[in-house]
């Protein structure tokens, strides 16, 4: 596998986990703690999917999200929150999955292969 995926949360442990269960899947990890950083890295690297924690420091998970998916077309998202009461908000429906933070990955890892790969 060659995708690259941009894991973007403040929380350090939730970037570790994410970053050794997706890298030992065979894909490219790349991290950021915060949405400027990862703003960057989008525009100067090629990104297949971003999977973005929308519980950001100081709630800006979800106005980086909306930018995410406008600088960057080709990347597909995947957010992950605390609460079901984002999927309500009409932002969320940009991204292409919404899933609730588990430390149980067995749903993450078959939505990033269903999106990334149609199984």
């Amino acid at each position: 596998m060659d995708e690259r995926i941009l894991v973007v949360s403040d929380t350090k442990k939730l970037r570790s986990l994410y970053e050794s269960e997706l890298g030992e899947r065979g894909f490219a990890i790349e991290v950021s703690d915060n949405g400027e950083e990862a703003m960057q890295k989008l525009q100067q690297e090629l990104i297949d999917l971003v999977l973005l924690d929308l519980d950001l420091e100081r709630g800006q998970g979800l106005s980086y999200l909306q930018e995410f998916v406008s600088i960057c077309r080709q990347a597909k998202v995947v957010v992950v929150a605390d609460s079901p009461e984002y999927k309500r908000d009409f932002h969320c429906w940009a991204a292409d999955a919404y899933l609730l933070k588990s430390l149980d990955l067995d749903e993450l890892k078959r939505t990033i292969e269903t999106i990334l790969h149609g199984e």
